[in-house]
């Protein structure tokens, strides 16, 4: 049974603890208050690596598939858009602790000059007060303040054994498709 959580730049949440979780648990709150990524967070610790929940996440918050071209789905899951801040899931359950660390990934600087993915799209001026990129009467998905998009994320699992596992997520055309790397 699950004692407690903690979540640190998980979407809204910058850091929050819950302790002593009962048998049945009741969240109450405004909307937008995080509930939902509470339970988000529950459902993300209850099947780490497997990039196919985040998919799923994002599609009930109705974002969107998320693909190589559009990363903002997957960058929804981190703290203020910013995927340079690692994201941190701690779980205490009656057998130990389980951790789950997830990491942005974005392309090296060689992918990126080739891609020119480091260069503003045509027309795009600067962020307004909502984060988002406009100009030329269009809104873009917000970016790191260097414009590079994610390529995926990186998960690293250590269960109550303290057993360690690795997971990359990598964005493809049609979605997200994961591979465990070996330790």
């Amino acid at each position: 049974m699950l004692k407690s959580i903690t979540i640190d730049n998980f979407r809204g949440i910058k850091h929050l603890g819950i302790e002593n979780f009962g048998r049945i648990n009741i969240f109450v709150g405004a909307n937008g208050s995080g509930k939902t990524t509470v339970l988000e967070a529950l459902a993300i610790m209850a099947s780490p690596g497997d990039p196919h929940m985040l998919s799923r996440l994002a599609m009930w918050r109705e974002m969107g598939p998320m693909n190589i071209q559009v990363d903002y789905p997957l960058r929804s899951f981190f703290f203020d858009l910013n995927a340079g801040r690692d994201i941190s899931l701690s779980a205490r359950t009656e057998i130990g602790t389980q951790r789950l660390a997830i990491s942005g990934l974005q392309p090296t600087i060689s992918q990126s000059i080739e891609s020119g993915i480091n260069q503003p799209a045509g027309g795009v001026g600067p962020q307004d007060a909502t984060g988002l990129f406009s100009g030329s009467g269009r809104t873009e998905e917000p970016r790191l303040v260097d414009g590079t998009k994610l390529t995926g994320i990186k998960y690293q699992f250590i269960d109550e054994y303290e057993q360690s596992a690795t997971c990359v997520a990598s964005l493809i055309p049609m979605g997200l498709q994961g591979t465990v790397i070996p330790v």
